[in-house]
């Protein structure tokens, strides 16, 4: 036997033993969508999202320490970040988001 004939033999079997070993039930689940959860689905078509900018750590003093120039302002001062949970806050452009939130 030589080396190629024992890969393409240790592939084959390989192969075989994951197809033959895996359910497919795990499958069939994923491809069967539970009606009655809500699901918020957001496609970005261009450029970048920094995720720090959708939802900000308005209470966290390092984020207004590293973005001096881009951080969002906290909820309290003007132009500023939506308060979600008394730590976190959404970027006042996503206001039509809120309400799902």
């Amino acid at each position: 036997m030589n080396r190629r004939h024992f890969l393409g033999q240790m592939g084959l079997f390989s192969v075989g033993a994951i197809a033959s070993s895996t359910s497919h039930h795990w499958m069939a689940q994923a491809l069967t969508p539970d009606k009655n959860r809500p699901r918020l689905v957001v496609i970005f078509l261009r450029g970048a999202v920094d995720g720090l900018s959708i939802v900000t750590p308005y209470r966290e003093a390092a984020y207004y320490e590293n973005r001096p120039k881009i951080a969002i302002p906290q909820p309290s001062q003007g132009q500023s970040l939506l308060d979600l949970d008394g730590r976190f806050g959404l970027h006042p452009a996503l206001a039509d988001l809120l309400p799902l939130w």
